[in-house]
């Protein structure tokens, strides 16, 4: 299972939510995660699309337009921010805290409620700044990342649960090269992803065809960025 980030990471965590013995294959980019499929290093790549708190993911959006690979699956995991660091380490030590963009959107009131005066850095992944710290055993910089990254590289929780909303959950879809054949025992949930080429009206014919054949859609629609031709819309 391909995911993007390095051990500890979430990505890790939903694919082994999603199949508990998989062997996890971790990538430095999303790209590279979806050409592990397509080249057959991986049988499946776990990618976020959505965060309850940041919204959507819209590189991934991107690359789903851009690769031939087919959503097989999707699984929600909750998100529990710690703030890492070496041990020994105090809190007022802190000069600096990295990690993702959305980790830190996700924890800013609480960071500010902590007192913490500190510089905010983003990097590629929360995984990734824990062990950015460790291995150059910077003790005036704290990670946004997960406790499993902490046993990981030997880092201790200054405090656990910092995200600023306690529901804050990422939802992943599970990649493959071949898709599923939808079956009538159990309901199926399809995802589409289109480009709006040019025009005001295209939205509206494309979810008339729904319309005019009584489908009803779910109520998570939404436009994202798509390939810089316009807006993507996924629903």
């Amino acid at each position: 299972m391909a995911y993007q980030g390095v051990p500890g990471a979430y990505s890790e965590a939903a694919a082994g939510k999603a199949y508990p013995n998989c062997d996890p294959i971790p990538c430095d980019q999303f790209e590279v995660a979806f050409q592990a499929v397509e080249i057959w290093i991986a049988d499946r790549a776990v990618l976020p699309v959505e965060n309850s708190l940041g919204g959507s993911i819209h590189r991934n959006y991107d690359l789903l337009l851009r690769h031939r690979l087919h959503i097989v699956g999707e699984v929600q995991l909750p998100i529990h921010h710690c703030l890492l660091a070496l041990p020994g380490v105090r809190m007022e030590h802190i000069t600096r805290i990295i990690s993702h963009p959305q980790a830190l959107s996700q924890c800013e009131n609480t960071l500010t409620k902590m007192g913490l005066n500190a510089s905010r850095e983003a990097v590629d992944d929360t995984a990734g700044a824990a062990e950015y710290i460790a291995t150059n055993n910077l003790r005036n910089t704290a990670a946004i990342a997960s406790v499993r990254a902490a046993e990981l590289y030997g880092l201790q929780t200054l405090a656990k649960g910092i995200q600023d909303d306690s529901s804050n959950v990422t939802r992943f879809v599970i990649l493959s090269r071949e898709p599923i054949i939808p079956r009538i025992d159990r309901p199926f949930k399809t995802s589409i992803v289109f480009v709006q080429e040019k025009g005001t009206n295209i939205l509206f014919k494309v979810l008339s065809s729904f319309a005019f054949r009584n489908f009803g859609l779910p109520c998570n629609f939404e436009m994202v960025s798509g390939l810089g031709r316009g807006p993507a819309v996924q629903f």
